[in-house]
């Protein structure tokens, strides 16, 4: 392989997560692009964020253009399907796969090596702000809001919570820690 050809396999494009999710990916990799560091090869919204979508369409992609060094998926479900068609096409993957959701397969696959990343985004940090925003409002206080995201029809008052990326090196530290899921759960 030679280059830095990625694809992005995003979301269904129904769904406004995935367009946010795109355009926020953009933002980061369109003056890479521009600059010639990186090649966008493809973006492909998978419908319904299925595994089996992702297998078929990475499959096809592979087949007509040959490999790629990354792969950005929506999901871990998608992260999945993109792993198994490098498997069924050459037989294991050397490009970096990255996924979001940190579902248990593919810290699995972190921890084996053919997924490189997932992102987490805390459900104690989600509860713990929602809770601050629950007491706000019910103390007649206005919550402040920094952000304001449309959803394809109208504009939503948001609050951004940060997210964690999760990597080999520190899944202890982030979902383990956080009681996503014990050791065994992923190590066994």
């Amino acid at each position: 392989m030679d280059g830095n050809k990625i694809i992005i396999l995003g979301g269904d494009n129904t769904d406004n997560n995935a367009v946010q999710l795109l355009k926020g990916q953009m933002n980061v990799l369109k003056p890479l692009v521009d600059s010639g560091e990186i090649e966008l090869v493809k973006t492909e919204a998978i419908i319904a964020w299925s595994e089996f979508n992702a297998l078929m369409k990475m499959t096809m992609f592979l087949k007509q253009n040959g490999d790629v060094n990354a792969v950005l998926a929506g999901n871990d479900a998608i992260a999945s399907g993109a792993i198994e068609a490098f498997k069924q096409h050459q037989g294991s993957t050397e490009a970096i796969i990255t996924g979001q959701d940190s579902d248990r397969a593919a810290l699995k696959r972190i921890v084996a090596g053919t997924q490189q990343m997932t992102i987490y985004k805390s459900f104690k940090n989600q509860a713990h702000v929602a809770a601050e925003l629950s007491m706000k409002i019910a103390n007649g206080q206005s919550p402040q809001f920094t952000n304001v995201i449309n959803n394809g029809k109208v504009d939503v008052p948001a609050l951004m919570v940060d997210v964690l990326v999760v990597t080999k090196d520190n899944i202890k530290q982030t979902v383990i820690a956080d009681g996503l899921y014990t050791e065994s759960e992923i190590y066994e």
